[in-house]
């Protein structure tokens, strides 16, 4: 479905796609007023260079991919987007605008990736992170495990752990190349990794994280969505299962979106492209509802 009203109409936007079954979206940063969708279908992975009215192949007709995961990093110098697709099995696939695809393995302990983060400057710091769930293998308990590369996905290191089974959204906001910031949920905590700090285990070295409580005890974090602006306005909108609540100084004082009864269930968050102008905020919550906000 596409709108072309900031969400008030909604219109069937499927040319090109060769299976009407699409199992998620992803989309690169805005460059300038262009972006690119990639869609994973029952048929492969498709690609739109004109904000989704038409779609083409990015992958072989002979290809059918299990798609677990998807994501879009910035184009390159080469005007090249590149494509993470993490395979139900486990396999991570690395693939471009080209159509070519190459396999990066499972470099995850045979787990396979739930979600996928690029950094916004990817073509310049090739940072990629993923999150999986743990096996009884790594530890007696499964939970869920956020993995950081560094080299655009060939080499990976775990960079924290979550005891349960959550769905740990991750955010990566536009002010991360200077300042090193990552968001992510676990329960209804969120968390920021300190600037220059380490925490050495064994062979492996992590970040040492700092958090604070969003929501109260019994809640969960659903999804989190940072301003596109964030440099500038240290905005971050964090769904919760009784709400939505925002912080407008990077992490520190969280209040209500709306005073007014909003989306008490939400499944899903999304900040506009233009947020700096429209200030508009999209949720979607249980049962397929889309809410959409003026963030005045």
């Amino acid at each position: 479905m596409r709108s072309e009203d900031a969400g008030t109409t909604w219109s069937a936007s499927h040319a090109g796609l060769d299976d009407d079954t699409v199992s998620m979206v992803a989309t690169s940063p805005p460059a300038g007023d262009s972006w690119v969708l990639c869609a994973a279908a029952g048929s492969g992975i498709y690609r739109s260079q004109d904000r989704g009215t038409t779609w083409q192949r990015a992958s072989s007709a002979s290809d059918t991919f299990h798609t677990g995961a998807l994501a879009v990093a910035p184009a390159s110098s080469s005007g090249l987007e590149v494509v993470f697709t993490a395979l139900s099995d486990g396999t991570l696939l690395l693939g471009n605008a080209d159509g070519e695809w190459r396999s990066l393995g499972r470099p995850f302990d045979q787990a396979a990736a739930l979600s996928l983060a690029v950094s916004p400057g990817f073509p310049g710091d090739r940072t990629v992170w993923a999150v999986t769930r743990l096996t009884n293998r790594d530890r007696q308990r499964a939970g869920t495990r956020l993995w950081c590369s560094r080299d655009g996905g060939k080499a990976w290191a775990p960079w924290l752990d979550a005891d349960e089974q959550v769905a740990l959204p991750v955010v990566i906001p536009s002010n991360f190349a200077a300042t090193g910031t990552v968001f992510v949920g676990i329960g209804n905590r969120l968390f920021r990794p300190i600037l220059h700090t380490q925490a050495v285990r064994g062979s492996e070295t992590r970040p040492i994280w700092r958090q604070v409580e969003v929501a109260p005890r019994a809640a969960s974090i659903i999804a989190l969505a940072a301003s596109p602006s964030f440099h500038d306005d240290a905005t971050l909108f964090v769904a919760t299962s009784t709400g939505i609540v925002v912080t407008r100084d990077g992490r520190e004082t969280f209040t209500p979106l709306d005073p007014e009864p909003g989306p008490q269930r939400p499944l899903a968050l999304v900040v506009s492209p233009g947020y700096q102008h429209d200030r508009l905020v999209y949720v979607v919550a249980l049962g397929g509802e889309i809410w959409r906000f003026c963030d005045r």
